[in-house]
């Protein structure tokens, strides 16, 4: 648990938390607790920090290639990319054509340490979406989120959403190629926009897998409530 917390807090933090849960754990088990102190703390904090950053960046990679073509890539296909001397020309290519798609960013297939440049400029992307999310999170209302949302645009975040579904980013990833609109309303919008395709679908009598019917089953539900 120590190491799965520590990435996220600040060092003195991490220490306090440390030692609330070692007297908590010997409260319960009847012993004298661990006092925990920063230099066996640090010897947790600074790896189990960099596993974390490491971690949330080969999320961010694997969504870009996703997005580019790549469309069977996982985060731990992305670790072992990260590790590569040189990359294969088609990775390059859906690389570039990821971040165009997501950030509008030009990316040239020559530039020196291509991965960390595009994964730079999406997890700036992410960071700034999440600022105007928090900012804005308590004046957000429903209408607003479905009110702007083109057909078009529709139809583009079904696709993005069909590449990145079950990606842990998927929502501030479409939100981040689709300048504007924050993490919450394309997660929203991105559900509706399966749900009413789907429901064309079935209306149409054409084929609809077992987890799309699934889906609209329970997007109905939650919405009756």
């Amino acid at each position: 648990p120590l190491q799965a917390k520590m990435h996220v807090m600040a060092a003195e933090e991490a220490l306090a938390w440390a030692n609330s849960l070692s007297h908590s754990l010997a409260a319960a088990m009847g012993c004298e607790a661990i006092e925990i102190t920063l230099d066996i703390l640090t010897e947790f904090y600074v790896p189990a920090r960099e596993r974390g950053e490491k971690s949330h960046d080969n999320m961010i990679l694997s969504g870009i290639l996703r997005v580019g073509g790549l469309e069977k890539v996982t985060t731990k296909g992305a670790r072992k990319l990260r590790s590569h001397s040189s990359l294969d020309g088609s990775v390059a290519t859906s690389l570039v054509e990821g971040v165009k798609m997501l950030t509008n960013a030009s990316v040239s297939k020559d530039t020196p340490d291509i991965l960390e440049k595009c994964i730079d400029i999406v997890r700036n992307e992410i960071d700034s979406k999440m600022d105007v999310e928090t900012e804005i999170d308590s004046e957000m209302v429903v209408e607003t989120a479905d009110s702007r949302w083109t057909e078009a645009q529709d139809q583009q975040l079904l696709e993005l959403e069909h590449l990145l579904r079950g990606h842990p980013l998927v929502r501030i990833l479409l939100s981040v190629a689709f300048k504007g609109k924050t993490p919450t309303q394309c997660g929203e919008r991105a559900k509706k926009a399966r749900y009413d395709d789907i429901a064309r679908r079935l209306a149409d009598l054409e084929e609809v897998s077992e987890g799309d019917i699934k889906f609209h089953a329970e997007y109905e539900a939650a919405r009756a409530k």
